[in-house]
C-alpha cells in the first residue's frame, strides 16, 4: 500500500449548504485533514431533478475541480446524489474512496420503541429507498414524506435568512397523516439545521437519525489505514467552491470563515 505522507485531501459535495452539517462534524473530529466544500448553487436543489441530470452534473463538477486539485476521498454530503449516483461515481473515479450519505434505516429500526419510523427526505431519495423500506415493512411501520419547500426553507435558514418556523411545522404536520413516529430519519443533510422545528412538529419523536457518524467512521478508517494515527504538517487552508456566485453567495463569506474555511471561489461549470 502506498501511504500518504501529508494531510489527506477531502472533497465534500452537495447541491446546497446542507452538507455543511457533514463538514462541521468531520472538521471538528478530524481537523488536520484538508477540506474543499463544493456546492452546485447554480442548480440547487437536486431533489426533483432526473437521475441522469444529477449524475452528469456531479461528474462534470468533480472533473472540473480535479484539473487543479487531487483528492483521496470524495464525500457525497447529499442523500439525493448518493442514492442516484454513487455506483456510477465509483466506476468513474476508481482512484478515490467515495463515501455517501444514505438514510440510516437500519439504525432507525433498532432505535424505535413504538415501531413507527418516518423517513423525511427529497422526492428522489424517497423513490430510491422504497425497496429498502419494503424489507422492514412486516415488522415496522415506515412511512416517507418529502417536500422541496422544506429543503429550500432549510437552505435559507443556513444562509441566515429568517424563515417561518410555523411554515416548516405546518408542512410537516400536513404531510404526516397524523402518525406519531418516535424515530425520524433525516434523509437530507439540510434537515439537521431544522431539527428543532422537526421535533416540535412531531412531539412523539425521540430519535433523529442522520448519516454524519457513518461518514465519519468511513473517513476515520481510511485515515487510520493510510497514516496509522500519525500527524503530518503542511495542512492547506480549507476552501469553498460554488457554481453560481452572486451577491447572496458573497454574503456567506463570514459564515464560512467562522467554521474553518479561508475563502470562497466560483467554478464555472
Amino acid at each position: 500500500m502506498q501511504y500518504i505522507n501529508r494531510p489527506i485531501n477531502v472533497l465534500i459535495f452537495d447541491s446546497g449548504l446542507g452538507g455543511l452539517s457533514i463538514y462541521k462534524y468531520l472538521f471538528y473530529n478530524l481537523p488536520s485533514l484538508n477540506y474543499v466544500y463544493v456546492f452546485d448553487s447554480k442548480f440547487f436543489p437536486y431533489g426533483d431533478k432526473e437521475d441522469l441530470f444529477i449524475i452528469n452534473r456531479v461528474i462534470k463538477i468533480i472533473n472540473k475541480i480535479q484539473k487543479n486539485r487531487s483528492f483521496e476521498i470524495i464525500v457525497l454530503a447529499c442523500n439525493t446524489v448518493s442514492v442516484t449516483s454513487i455506483g456510477i461515481l465509483k466506476k468513474v473515479f476508481p482512484n478515490q474512496m467515495i463515501l455517501g450519505s444514505f438514510p440510516e434505516v437500519d439504525i432507525a429500526v433498532h432505535s424505535t420503541k413504538n415501531n413507527i419510523v418516518c423517513l423525511l427526505a427529497t422526492r428522489k431519495t424517497v423513490e430510491h429507498m422504497s425497496n429498502v423500506i419494503e424489507r422492514y415493512s412486516k415488522k415496522y411501520e415506515i412511512y416517507s414524506i418529502y417536500s422541496s419547500e422544506i429543503v429550500e426553507l432549510a437552505e435559507k435558514k443556513i444562509r441566515g435568512v429568517t424563515v417561518s418556523k410555523n411554515r416548516i411545522q405546518s408542512i410537516l404536520i400536513g404531510l404526516s397523516d397524523h402518525k406519531n413516529p418516535d424515530t425520524i430519519i433525516l434523509g437530507c443533510t439540510h434537515f439537521s439545521f431544522i431539527s428543532s422545528e422537526i421535533k416540535e412538529a412531531f412531539p412523539s419523536c425521540i430519535h433523529l437519525i442522520d448519516s454524519k457518524r457513518s461518514i465519519y467512521n468511513g473517513l476515520l478508517n481510511f485515515v487510520y489505514k493510510q497514516q496509522k494515527n500519525k500527524i503530518f504538517y503542511g495542512k492547506s487552508k480549507n476552501l469553498v467552491l460554488c457554481t453560481g456566485f452572486d451577491y447572496k453567495i458573497k454574503k456567506l463569506y463570514d459564515l464560512f470563515i467562522t467554521i474553518g474555511f479561508s475563502d470562497i471561489q466560483r467554478i464555472i461549470v
